[in-house]
């Protein structure tokens, strides 16, 4: 059996290897990986860090996580874990993550977690109070779990998450999930996480806490949101299931949330008290909530479902301040348009918008639905966009009277603190409006602040949340009027800037209507004031069923308005009106039937006189309406003699003697009434590098390219140095001189030149890089003009021209802003381009240019990789130069090769650059030998099996660069190893490393011993005993080389000295 072990080493720039170590593990199991970051010295001695932190860029070394989950680790590379097969929470569903994860930006991606047992299901399945999950983005992630606690970054939640989006699908048989998080515990914090999500629960019975983002949640969630639609049983929102004692504020949710449960609301499904009291502050949803609206392949909401609201369901004895709610709510009991159960706290300064519909004869609020009376809500509101019936607003029978909140409605108004039409609170009326009524109404200094002008009904926003986007509120004030084979239309028009047109829909059927083609009636434009329709293509004594929507300049179209409903025919009505008092109160009397009202007005005679309009209302709408138009007063009598009228039937009778803006006075008849840039571009893929307008602590590469990279392209050569920018004044430090170049070809008869050159790259994005260009300037750019001498910029020399030798020399030292024009004058030298600090690379690029002409150069001495044939190193077809690297040559491995290079034979070569996203394996027993200093920006891999080992050989250059190095070691069937190296103090390796000393029969600790065969291993512990035969364990002699110990039990171990397995 093989067993390897894998030795990740992250090496960081001018670090000498100075000491061998060696990797050993009594595992006989499983392979394992372990992750070190190893940093030099002032005495150039590699170091094993206490705290690295691990450099993960491959699934692999994402799943290797689970090994240690109390280091810190930061993403290198966007991860794509398609056909990552088996995944499993990171550590275990039984253990937590206690480390920090930085994802430093990257996104991981198609990752699939499936678990058949067991709690905690997520990428991580519990953050511990100490670790840190930040800087990561999570793209199209499933979780399909059955147990409790399942969410897409973490089942559970003890710790910190911040600055994390997730978008994916989560499926759980049980509850306590949510798209971000299951469970969030006391001491667990959120912030500025954003969650796309869909959340399904399979089971309908005892599947609690689900929420679009928390499902269970006791700490603090803030600056977060949730977008994804949730279908679940009970205690369901479309941001946390349960909010149990926590804390949210400027949060949202715009998903739909549906249930046939209890419990249920568009923002947190229960907001419950738990010692303390909950709280949600500053939040709002916009997302329908209740009975199905979606449909799920897993649930199916068809039952009964109470306690609902647009933002809560349920409120106990907990607080909710400067919220508000858009979304329609649909229930069968306690059906609330901001909060269906308000037991008891506080709920001030909100507001609700939604249509509310319950379905049996239970409470139902525009507000809030049950309020048992220990804390009454205060300085809220809620329009009435749907419906005048007041019945919504609360009665004994109904829902709560609540005495501090305000109805404004099209037709009705209910003013416990103020009489407010819709408009008074739309646009820049709300804060005249709000912010003078009563103390504290609505905060406009703080908190709330006046709506986009696009914003859905245009209704106030909080401060620090994005405004809601997305369509309309549909049209107020919807009517039909019933008349001789027409039927009249008339609505408000919507408020909105960006509002487009007005679409009007007729059926027959108002249970299955539907907005279609074939219900179309026509399109209206908008036109800013009231509008009306008039619809001819009707029958009378047919009942016909109304809809209107509005649609923005963006296409969204508005959800439908509540039904208008006509009945047209022909009608006739009996009213006489006679004078009452004209000289003094200008008082007339209208007869109606049996009734009779006073109306004030004026007269004068000769005039057309008042202007009465009339309709008889049955339940089912408006049946006709006629108009009165008495030429003189007061002896006029007409009579208007109604048809079709059936004995036994509920009627209205309206009058308006103002036919513009009147609101009807209702009297009844005939029965009773019922939401840096960094760079610049600059041609062929290059960008300019603006002041210090850098990210900080950002690697940057700078390199030199010929020509510039196509946007989407990798330069032709790249990493010349690194440039990182810390958070003290930016200070770079690079030399590049510039030696014997011909430039005759682009003197433009005065001497002046153009060079295109050094570009900053951004490392991890070749799609983004920041350009340092030399160009030919201006008559108003005289001040950077060069002869033999110093080109200055902001007060500090950055160029220096040498007119002896002919050296033009670019030097970035101390400048603390990066130039982004330079300028070269008056050069009449031949030079070419070469690096002060890049000893062993032997080719470089350029591109000269003035605009019209333009001359370029490769110099290669040195072979590289091409892949061309294969990826045997011993292939010359493979070199650029068609030859096999000699002992002599420098050698370049370009990071854009097909084939990667794996070297069967010993490879020996003068000086060697791996690039990023290369890479060079060596295979058993193969010798890596290199006379000068080697750059790894890849990765070097040394393969081990039976036949033997790779390895490097005596080195005395230097190593440097980002890369990585795998060293693979094999190990036959039960072979015991252990970590070993020198001793600090001396004394044996017995004492030092094997137990403490213990001698515990079958551990294996030991690397030699006193009994057995020689030259045979012991079958049962895998010790080896003598220096003969197969020795595991040597030690490094400055005469011998390496040399087998014997009896490591006995023998004492020299400080200092190597070892190895």
């Amino acid at each position: 059996m093989k067993k390897y072990l894998s030795l990740l080493i992250l090496f960081l720039i001018n670090f000498t290897y100075a000491k061998s170590v060696n990797i050993s593990s009594n595992d006989t199991t499983s392979v394992k990986q372990y992750y070190y970051s190893l940093s030099s010295n002032d005495n150039d001695e590699l170091t094993i860090e206490n705290s690295p932190i691990i450099l993960v860029t491959t699934p692999e070394e994402l799943d290797a996580v689970r090994d240690l989950p109390d280091a810190d680790y930061v993403l290198g590379a966007d991860i794509d874990m398609s056909g990552y097969n088996d995944f499993v929470p990171i550590p275990s569903q039984q253990t937590s993550f206690t480390g920090t994860f930085n994802g430093n930006g990257y996104t991981i991606s198609n990752l699939s977690i499936t678990t058949t047992e067991g709690s905690n299901t997520g990428l991580f399945s519990h953050i511990d109070e100490d670790a840190v999950v930040q800087n990561l983005n999570l793209n199209n992630i499933t979780v399909d779990a059955v147990g409790e606690n399942n969410g897409i970054i973490a089942g559970e939640l003890s710790g910190t998450i911040n600055q994390v989006s997730v978008n994916g699908h989560l499926v759980s048989v049980l509850g306590v999930s949510g798209g971000a998080v299951g469970d969030v515990n006391a001491s667990g914090q959120i912030q500025n996480t954003h969650a796309a999500v869909l959340v399904e629960i399979t089971k309908n019975n005892d599947n609690i806490d689900v929420g679009g983002l928390v499902g269970f949640n006791e700490g603090l969630i803030e600056n977060s949101s949730a977008t994804g639609n949730v279908f679940a049983y009970r205690d369901v929102g479309g941001l946390v299931g349960e909010n149990n004692g926590g804390s949210i504020s400027l949060c949202f949710a715009t998903g739909d949330v549906t249930s046939d449960g209890s419990n249920v609301g568009g923002l947190v499904g229960h907001n419950d008290y738990s010692g303390t009291a909950a709280s949600i502050t500053k939040s709002y949803a916009t997302g329908f909530v209740g009975l199905t609206r979606n449909t799920s392949q897993y649930f199916n909401s068809d039952g009964t479902v109470s306690d609902i609201g647009g933002l809560v369901g349920e409120n106990d004895d907990s607080i909710i301040k400067n919220c508000y709610a858009l979304g329609n709510v649909y229930g069968t009991d306690d059906t609330g348009g901001l909060v269906g159960d308000f037991s008891g706290g506080t709920l001030e300064s909100s507001y609700a918008l939604g249509r509310v519909v319950n379905t049996s004869d239970d409470e139902i609020g525009g507000l809030v639905a049950e309020d048992d009376g220990s804390g009454d809500p205060s300085m809220c509101y809620w329009i009435d966009y749907y419906t005048g019936d007041s019945a919504i607003n609360g009665s004994e029978e109904n829902g709560p009277e609540l005495d501090q909140v305000t109805q404004v409605s099209a037709s009705t108004v209910n003013t416990p603190l103020a009489a407010y039409s819709i408009s008074d609170l739309q646009g820049a009326n709300a804060e005249s409006t709000m912010g003078s009524a009563g103390d504290n109404f609505f905060d406009f200094e703080t908190i709330w602040q006046i709506a986009p002008t696009d914003m859905p009904g245009h209704f106030p926003t909080l401060q620090g949340l994005p405004a809601p986007t997305g369509a309309p509120l549909p049209p107020t004030g919807f009517k039909a009027l019933g008349g001789n084979a027409q039927v009249q239309l008339n609505w408000e028009s919507n408020v909105e800037s960006d509002i487009q047109k007005y679409t009007l829909y007729r059926s027959s059927d108002s249970i299955n209507f539907v907005r279609n083609a074939e219900n179309k009636i026509t399109d209206v434009s908008h036109t800013g004031s009231g509008q009306s329709y008039l619809d001819t293509n009707v029958s009378n004594n047919t009942v016909y069923y109304y809809q209107i929507t509005a649609t923005d300049t963006d296409g969204n179209e508005s959800r439908s308005s509540h039904h208008g409903v006509a009945k047209p025919a022909e009608y006739s009505f009996s009213v006489s009106i006679e004078i009452v008092d004209n000289e003094t109160n200008n008082v007339y009397k209208v007869n109606h039937g049996d009734h009779a009202t006073d109306v004030k007005g004026s007269y004068a005679s000769g005039q057309e006189g008042f202007i009465y309009n009339y309709r008889y209302e049955h339940l089912e709408g408006f049946l006709g309406n006629a108009v009165y138009h008495p030429s003189d007063l007061p002896n006029t009598n007409v009579t208007i003699t109604p048809s079709g009228l059936q004995d036994n039937q509920s009627w209205y009778f309206y009058y308006d003697d103002d036919t513009v803006s009147g609101d009807p006075i209702r009297n009844t008849t005939g029965g009773a009434g019922t939401g840096t840039t960094l760079v610049t571009g600059q041609g062929n893929g290059a960008v300019v590098l603006e002041g210090v307008s850098v990210d900080f602590d950002v690697t940057y590469f700078l390199f030199y390219a010929d020509p510039l990279p196509e946007n989407n392209s990798t330069p032709a050569l790249e990493n010349l140095s690194l440039i990182t920018i810390s958070e003290e004044p930016v200070v770079l430090d690079q030399d590049i001189t510039i030696i014997d170049a011909d430039l005759s070809a682009l003197n433009d008869g005065q001497g002046n030149y153009t060079a295109t050159s050094l570009v900053l790259k951004r490392n991890g994005d070749a799609n983004t890089s920041d350009n340092f260009s030399i160009i030919d300037p201006d008559a108003e750019n005289t001040d950077y003009s060069i002869a033999d001498g110093n080109v200055s910029f902001g007060g500090k020399v950055v160029a220096n021209y040498d007119n002896n030798n002919g050296v033009f020399t670019l030097n970035f030292e101390g400048l603390e802003v990066i130039p982004t024009q330079t300028i070269i004058n008056t050069i009449t030298q031949n030079i070419n381009f070469q690096t002060t600090n890049y000893d062993g690379l032997d080719f470089i690029s350029w591109t000269f240019s003035d605009g019209e002409k333009e001359t370029s150069a490769l110099q290669q001495i040195s072979p590289i990789w091409t892949g061309a044939v294969n990826n045997n190193w011993h292939t010359a077809g493979n070199w650029s130069k068609d030859n096999v690297p000699s002992p002599t040559e420098n050698v370049f491995l370009p990071g854009t090769s097909n084939n990667m290079p794996i070297a069967t034979q010993d490879v020996n070569v003068k000086y060697i650059e791996i690039a990023s996203s290369a890479s060079l394996a060596l295979s058993p027993s193969a010798v890596f030998k290199v006379s000068g200093d080697l750059l790894n920006n890849g990765q070097i891999i040394f393969k081990s099996d039976a036949t033997g080992d790779s390895h490097f050989d005596e080195f005395t250059g230097s190593i440097t660069g980002t890369g990585t190095v795998i060293t693979e070691k094999y190990y036959q069937n039960k072979r015991a190893f252990r970590l070993v190296s020198s001793p600090v103090d001396g004394g044996s390796l017995f004492d030092n490393w094997q137990n403490s000393g213990a001698n515990d029969a079958g551990l294996g600790t030991h690397i030699t011993g006193e009994v057995g065969t020689v030259g045979e291993y012991n079958a049962t512990t895998g010790i080896d005993y003598t220096a003969s035969g197969n020795p595991s364990l040597f030690g490094f002699s400055t005469a011998n080389g390496w040399e087998a110990i014997t009896d490591t039990k006995n023998t004492n171990l020299e400080a200092g000295v190597p070892y190895r397995l």
